[in-house]
């Protein structure tokens, strides 16, 4: 599940009101399927979304997520798989390492923070750091969570152990044109959990299924009948002319040319 896919399960849970854990990847040694900073969510019915393995952990994890409401304290729980604990354990994990994961519990009562925060980093155009604290430490408790967007290169509070990641917003992608071979780059752009935006100055713009119908939308003064901002363009990673009405295409490039937009190249016939 890409970070994309995983801000969107967010977003339904907190909308219906969940209560929620966030399963952070805390440290790692030895191979393992992911690494420090990757995140799972795990709902209160034991829904998961996202993996922090490669589907061995998960179960389990969610049984110590269901006890995080007795006492509301972020845990530790710590997997090594580096000698015969495996079977042991009867997880049956794919790879001989370890694993520590910090479970925090999120609610509505507390906004779902950290993640609501987190997500809104990842959602916007700045970096920050992310600290979090993985044990006690006096009256800072652990999961305590700090996000800084202030200076990428702060530094973490004191001699605290904690975890010290780098949030970056998620990457955008413009495709300029609603042709239908904008259809199949938009739906792989969505899988791999890229911002897209799809401008046209056609009636048709977003009309075809939800992965595209989800998208932004862009109406700039690029093109005739297109109205907005251009300010738009200049927060994409990349540019990808389609087919689509590429009569309104030169100026829509001209828009982007002194942007920081890097071209990916161009569908359709040449």
């Amino acid at each position: 599940m890409s970070q994309l896919a995983l801000l969107r399960q967010f977003d339904a849970w907190r909308a219906e009101g969940r209560g929620l854990t966030l399963a952070t990847v805390v440290g790692t040694a030895g191979s393992t399927y992911t690494k420090a900073g990757h995140r799972m969510l795990i709902a209160n019915g034991g829904e998961c979304a996202g993996l922090v393995s490669g589907g061995c952990l998960e179960a389990d994890l969610a049984c110590h997520a269901a006890t995080l409401a007795e006492t509301g304290n972020a845990r530790l729980v710590t997997y090594d798989m580096r000698g015969e604990q495996d079977e042991l354990f009867g997880l049956g994990i794919g790879c001989d390492g370890l694993m520590r994961i910090l479970l925090q519990q999120l609610s509505a009562n507390d906004a779902y923070e950290p993640l609501a925060t987190i997500a809104e980093v990842m959602r916007g155009d700045v970096p920050a750091w992310c600290t979090v604290v993985l044990e006690d430490e006096g009256e800072i408790r652990a999961g305590t969570t700090w996000v800084d967007t202030r200076s990428i290169d702060s530094e973490s509070p004191g001699t605290i152990n904690t975890l010290r990641t780098r949030l970056l917003p998620l990457p955008r992608l413009l495709v300029l044109g609603a042709g239908a071979d904008a259809l199949p780059l938009v739906q792989m752009a969505d899988q791999l959990g890229w911002r897209v935006t799809l401008a046209d100055a056609g009636p048709t713009i977003c009309s075809g299924p939800a992965s595209v119908a989800s998208c932004a939308t862009l109406r700039t003064s690029l093109g005739p009948g297109i109205t907005g901002k251009p300010a738009d363009l200049r927060r994409s990673d990349r540019h990808e002319p389609s087919s689509g009405n590429r009569s309104h295409l030169p100026g829509c490039v001209g828009g982007i040319e002194h942007s920081v937009c890097r071209p990916f190249g161009a569908t359709g016939p040449p």
